[in-house]
């Protein structure tokens, strides 16, 4: 999915204007790391701070935000947030992988943190406290993958048996394809500049039209460390990180941000 229209120039220059202040982090919840084990505190700018702060400011420079949950199979959704200049039609956005809930109240709760965490990269404002150091957002990701991961096998095992039919060619989907009957694989990398990069990485570089020479921008000492390293050096441990959707959301910002200029 396009995360951004043909140019940007606009819409980067009006966010830029805007200068948005940090939100006040004034919530705060008790943490403990299945890593380490240690308890910490997490303060955060919930949602009502972070909008409070913003809603006027681009209401005044004319660009609109949208954010809506879209349903996927499974139970599974999609949060896509997008901010819209009026005055060109420019765009950028994002999308939020949603696991399937447990109940309505866990939906919620996962809805408003999806939201919270799309809107800072795409507005380049910091919203809570940086917690990779203590395990906190590692052992979140890794919940939201295993949940991903359950839905995508439950998935597979109703096609094998039979139960998905394709609602646009109204055969049964087989296990492996989409609803269109398509193998999901990516494309071959063998004969393209993703040659030799982990292919986790490379899944997400196609999906979001990433350049090595971009990602490799992108690994600066305040983001992810990798000094004169191509992005198919790039060891297992930061691959690892790098593609965690929080984190993730950090890379396109920082390469939709250089795009603009």
């Amino acid at each position: 999915m396009n995360t951004q229209s043909e140019s940007i120039n606009e819409i980067g220059k009006a966010l830029l204007e805007l200068k948005l202040p940090n939100p006040v982090k004034n919530k705060t919840v008790h943490v403990k790391s299945e890593r380490t084990g240690k308890t910490f505190d997490y303060n955060f700018a919930p949602l009502t701070e972070i909008m409070g702060g913003i809603r006027e400011k681009l209401n005044s420079a004319g660009i609109l935000l949208y954010q809506a949950v879209e349903a996927g199979a499974e139970g599974t959704s999609t949060l896509v947030t997008r901010l819209t200049h009026l005055k060109s039609g420019q765009w950028i956005g994002s999308t939020y992988p949603i696991p399937k809930p447990l109940d309505p109240q866990q939906m919620g709760a996962m809805v408003t943190y999806a939201r919270r965490y799309s809107l800072s990269p795409l507005l380049a404002i910091v919203a809570d406290d940086d917690s990779d150091g203590n395990g906190f957002e590692e052992q979140r990701e890794a919940d939201m993958e295993k949940r991903r991961a359950e839905a995508d096998a439950k998935l597979e095992q109703m096609k094998k048996e039979g139960r998905i039919t394709s609602a646009h060619t109204g055969d049964k989907v087989k296990p492996g394809e989409d609803e269109f009957g398509n193998k999901k694989e990516l494309p071959p990398v063998d004969k393209d500049p993703l040659e030799g990069i982990d292919l986790r990485l490379a899944k997400l570089m196609v999906a979001d039209k990433v350049t090595p020479d971009e990602l490799q921008a992108a690994t600066t000492p305040s983001l992810f460390p990798a000094p004169g390293k191509a992005p198919k050096d790039f060891p297992a441990e930061l691959v690892g990180k790098m593609v965690m959707s929080v984190n993730w959301s950090k890379v396109i910002a920082a390469i939709t941000k250089k795009r603009s200029k």
